[in-house]
């Protein structure tokens, strides 16, 4: 029986990666789908059917996509403002999908990244939950605020208040569309 319960555990464990390999590449597969494809075929029918710059569009689908939606930038026509309807329903879902590959992956190497850190500094107990928490809201933080002082550097007239601000309306999806 002893053996048994370890063949079940280790099949359970092996399915479980395969499982995790599947939705890896799923995900890897959306990602891609979106860069390679869906963003620069939505970016160029609103080119045409707008008129607009070919990077004024794409940013605007990235905001449809993205549930950003700065609103700087708006459909004028009846062609354009269902070709809007019809990007989001179909990339928002597509988009999530992606990201759950991003975060699953943004995770993963988190987790290398601690474990080889505290190896490093001598310590050679597991990680803990509260340790991987930790150690992503550091991460988060510390890419807030390079974003920050990017935009603070890249934008003459914004003050440091004004790229936090917008750094954060970005990050959290709400995209007030007062900066942009």
């Amino acid at each position: 029986t002893r053996v048994r319960r370890q063949m079940s555990e280790r099949t359970k464990r092996l399915d479980l990666k395969k499982a995790m390999l599947k939705h890896l590449m799923d995900g890897l597969f959306s990602a891609a789908f979106v860069m390679v494809v869906y963003l620069p075929t939505f970016s160029y029918l609103f080119h045409r059917i707008e008129g607009w710059g070919a990077w004024d569009a794409y940013i605007f689908v990235s905001t449809v996509v993205s549930t950003l939606g700065y609103g700087h930038i708006t459909p004028q026509t009846v062609m354009g403002r269902w070709l809007v309807i019809v990007c989001g329903f179909f990339g928002i879902p597509i988009v999530l999908h992606g990201l759950s590959f991003i975060g699953i992956l943004a995770r993963s190497l988190s987790n290398v990244m601690l474990s080889q850190m505290m190896r490093c500094y001598g310590s050679d107990r597991k990680t803990k939950r509260e340790d991987e928490l930790l150690f992503c809201a550091g991460l988060i933080v510390v890419y807030f605020m390079h974003c920050v002082f990017v935009y603070w550097y890249m934008e003459e007239d914004w003050s440091l208040t004004v790229a936090a601000y917008y750094s954060f309306s970005t990050f959290s999806t709400i995209g007030l569309g007062d900066y942009v």
